[in-house]
């Protein structure tokens, strides 16, 4: 009987721990409305901000999808130094779903020329 009881009370546990999940899932796209295939998408949570909770690579059509989130608000971010980001929320037992769009932040390449008059002197 013991046992029983005992096994109960595991069960519900583990079921609220559960309950206290959600989905994300979305496309990321650029500044066009194109979608990014082949990019890394990081998720930083609620338990684990400024810290890498979970990272995906989007599929062929820029599709994304981060299956049991702790249910709060996330950081949703993209590029190796998290240069663009955004908050989403989780809700427990809800799938949330996102259009994370890129936006242009104007960076253009730097060109011109660079002459050295004299002798290297080595």
């Amino acid at each position: 009987m013991l046992g029983i009881v005992a096994w109960v009370v595991l069960f519900a546990d583990c079921e609220a721990g559960a309950a206290g999940k959600g989905k994300l899932q979305g496309v990321l796209v650029d500044e066009a409305g194109e979608v990014v295939a082949g990019a890394e998408v990081h998720l930083l949570g609620p338990d684990r901000i400024g810290h890498f909770t979970e990272t995906v690579t989007t599929d062929g059509s820029g599709a994304f999808s981060f299956g049991s989130v702790t249910a709060g608000d996330h950081v949703l971010a993209y590029g190796p130094l998290l240069e663009q980001g955004r908050w989403v929320e989780v809700e427990v037992g809800e799938t949330s779903e996102v259009e994370f769009e890129l936006e242009d932040r104007g960076v253009g390449g730097l060109s011109g020329t660079v002459s050295v008059d004299g002798e290297c002197g080595w």
